[in-house]
């Protein structure tokens, strides 16, 4: 089964994510910081991040670096809710950083698992790729390879 972490400091967002990836048939875990999503990618198997940006003790940004040099293999989608200007200065450098994929929030939970589907059949058809698909609309980006 995919295993999936979402990060986000915000408790009802992260359960949000949580109960629709889970509903959707994935494994999931939950962190509220990056700290305790590090400590979650190093004890165990996961096969996609998804990380806020903007968090207590440790960012969305500092878990994408630890990803891509810790984890180079797992998959990683940055969301924020920030205003305008942060999403257009934030989720980009996210996308820079290594996110394979941004999304900002609100979205509903058919576009994220539209997302998430995306992500995981790019890795199924091209392990150890970081490119997700093409974006499709402003608010979802890839990062091409």
């Amino acid at each position: 089964m995919t295993s999936i972490l979402v990060i986000d400091d915000d408790q009802v967002a992260r359960e949000y994510i949580g109960l629709c990836l889970q509903r959707a048939g994935y494994s999931v875990a939950c962190a509220a910081d990056g700290r305790q999503a590090l400590d979650a990618l190093d004890n165990g198997s996961i096969d996609l991040v998804i990380t806020d940006i903007f968090m207590p003790e440790c960012d969305g940004i500092e878990v994408i670096r630890a990803l891509r040099n810790r984890h180079p293999g797992v998959r990683s989608l940055a969301i924020s809710g920030g205003s305008g200007v942060l999403n257009t200065c934030y989720l980009p450098a996210a996308q820079r950083l290594g996110a394979d994929r941004i999304l900002a929030k609100p979205f509903s939970p058919d576009r994220l698992l539209s997302v998430v589907e995306g992500l995981l059949a790019a890795d199924a058809e091209a392990p150890g790729r970081c490119a997700g698909g093409p974006a499709d609309s402003s608010a979802v980006s890839s990062r091409s390879a």
